[in-house]
């Protein structure tokens, strides 16, 4: 199930930020390299994405598959 939510914070030195789901509730970490996007679209902070939610191997809840709906703002260098 496809969950949307905005981007917090995000690292672009470490590939890593945090999502706000809209529903609210726990931010979720997600990795850069599980964003699906155009090499020219950069990730920015109350950036609009959806995505699903999986269990790390620590047990705790990430965002992966993490996509930009079409027609919402882009970070675009």
């Amino acid at each position: 199930m496809r969950i949307f939510g905005n981007v917090r914070t995000f690292n672009s030195l470490r590939g890593t930020g945090f999502i706000s789901p809209d529903g609210g509730g726990r931010l979720l970490p997600f990795r850069q390299i599980d964003v699906l996007r155009a090499p020219d679209q950069m990730i920015i902070a109350r950036q609009r994405l959806s995505y699903e939610v999986e269990i790390d191997d620590c047990g705790e809840k990430q965002a992966v598959s993490l996509e930009i709906p079409a027609g919402s703002k882009t970070g675009l260098f």
